[in-house]
């Protein structure tokens, strides 16, 4: 039968718990088997994935090539330092978005504005 525990034990495994609900998470693993064994079965698990993973390392001659060729498209050499490019971008998107807005806000104040009651006031 699951243990009602068995969410936060998979949250303690995982190291999401804080202080107070790990020490409560540890001592319920010491009454529960079901709990326990299920703490043996992930750690299993995470081992099984880590034995089987593939990871290789890319050899340095490569990336020295890749940061050469991304420095030569963004026209920065490795003696410079990066030149922000995207000041001019963000301030033409910014008045991109300001001015409709100002505008739509001008059309809907005239037009909810309601009728003047006095034209000459």
């Amino acid at each position: 039968m699951p243990c009602h525990e068995a969410l936060r034990t998979q949250a303690y495994f995982d190291g999401e718990l804080d202080a107070t609900a790990s020490a409560t998470a540890e001592q319920h693993l010491a009454d529960c088997r079901t709990c326990a064994g299920l703490v043996r079965d992930m750690q299993r698990q995470r081992e099984a994935i880590r034995d089987a993973a593939f990871y290789h390392r890319a050899p340095p001659e490569m990336l020295s090539t890749a940061a050469r060729l991304l420095d030569a498209e963004c026209g920065n050499s490795s003696d410079e330092t990066p030149k922000p490019s995207r000041v001019k971008p963000f301030w033409l998107g910014f008045a991109a978005g300001i001015v409709p807005a100002a505008l739509a806000a001008t059309v809907a104040l005239y037009i909810y504005s309601g009728p003047g009651g006095d034209p000459l006031a």
